[in-house]
């Protein structure tokens, strides 16, 4: 481990294929104790750029596996394809020119990949309550897409927070419900909030994404409800959101601001029983995961996984729905501004899992 840790060190965008094999479970002093089976395959480089932030991992009905990788200043975006789960990866394509990259994305179920690839601003039309976005679709196959400008009605945004700016979408995936229904997680400031602090929330497209309105909020605490704990606190932004087999919902944030190293507060985790209108108040993560851009996926046995960073580059499992994380893989542990604890991770399989 400590060999791949330094390949990522030195200088490249890896991607790893993660295979979860499952739980199983053994006697151990009268008690029984779930055991979780990880594999981990070979990395296989796909870029020599150092200092990455900005890589997005999507994948398409048809199974085909994107991983984007913008390269800034040095030209057209670029990407590769998988079609094995990522075991392979085929040679470099010139992306959209409008690839931003670290962006959230979904998968939908009646064909395409959507991507936000623009800052969210005020409608053109200046209706009151009324926003736009661009958005990229893609084909299945990843080799063809369109441009298009998505309308989000969130009558409480409006107003700059914490980054002086309108909401924005986060990293995490993209849900999309059994109704057919697709939610998309955001942060930012609403009107009332504290211009210090961040709002996580959900907004809801039935059209496939094409307009969006607001759902819910999923975290938003103006007062630190862990002051005893170091660090700088946000409230709550870089949400990641997931539904569990059970039909439940679970949703991870970065609750940490500053930068400096040691003075972290942890993730912190919520709950939803009806699909994302209400939230349970968040907790902190145990053991503390630290500290910043998580990406959840929910595998079919039942496994809820994380992958974070800030110090370092890590994937996290629980067994019981993200109340507790008692198995991690670590790639790195180095700190920022060597590694930037920005990634990205995506479920390939079953029980499988891609992370660049």
């Amino acid at each position: 481990m400590e060999t791949f840790g330094a390949w990522l060190w030195l200088s490249r965008v890896l991607c790893l294929a993660i295979v979860v094999l499952g739980a199983t479970a053994t006697t151990l002093a009268e008690q029984l104790t779930e055991v979780l089976h990880i594999n981990v395959a070979e990395p296989t480089k796909l870029s020599d750029r150092i200092y990455q932030n900005t890589a997005t991992l999507m994948r398409s009905r048809t199974g085909v596996v994107a991983a984007f990788y913008p390269k800034p200043r040095t030209g057209p975006s670029f990407y590769r394809l998988s079609t094995d789960r990522g075991h392979t990866w085929g040679p470099e394509h010139d992306g959209p020119p409008e690839l931003g990259g670290g962006a959230e994305s979904g998968t939908l179920r009646d064909g395409g990949v959507i991507m936000p690839t623009s800052d969210m601003r005020h409608a053109a039309d200046g209706v009151v309550g009324w926003f736009e976005m661009e958005f990229l679709r893609f084909a299945d196959d990843f080799l063809s897409w369109e441009l298009e400008t998505v309308r989000l009605y969130i009558p409480r945004a409006g107003v700059p927070s914490v980054d002086g700016v309108l909401p924005g979408m986060a990293k995490g995936k993209i849900v999309q419900l059994p109704s057919g229904d697709i939610l998309a997680s955001m942060y930012g400031g609403f009107k009332g909030d504290s211009v210090k602090l961040h709002r996580s929330f959900l907004v809801r497209s039935t059209d496939q994404g094409r307009t969006w309105s607001y759902h819910g909020s999923i975290a938003y605490e103006p007062n630190d409800p862990t002051p005893e704990l170091p660090g700088m606190y946000l409230s709550a932004c870089e949400p990641s959101v997931t539904l569990l087999p059970s039909g439940q919902m679970v949703a991870m944030v970065r609750t940490q601001y500053s930068h400096y190293p040691g003075e972290y507060k942890p993730l912190a985790v919520s709950w939803s029983d009806d699909l994302g209108k209400t939230w349970t108040r968040f907790v902190p993560t145990r053991p503390h995961l630290m500290n910043i851009s998580p990406t959840l996926a929910a595998l079919d046995n039942g496994v809820l996984v994380c992958q974070y960073g800030r110090p370092g580059f890590h994937v996290a499992f629980s067994l019981d729905d993200g109340h507790t994380w008692q198995d991690r893989i670590s790639f790195s542990d180095l700190p920022e501004p060597i590694i930037t604890g920005q990634f990205d991770l995506i479920k390939v399989g079953p029980n499988e899992l891609v992370a660049i």
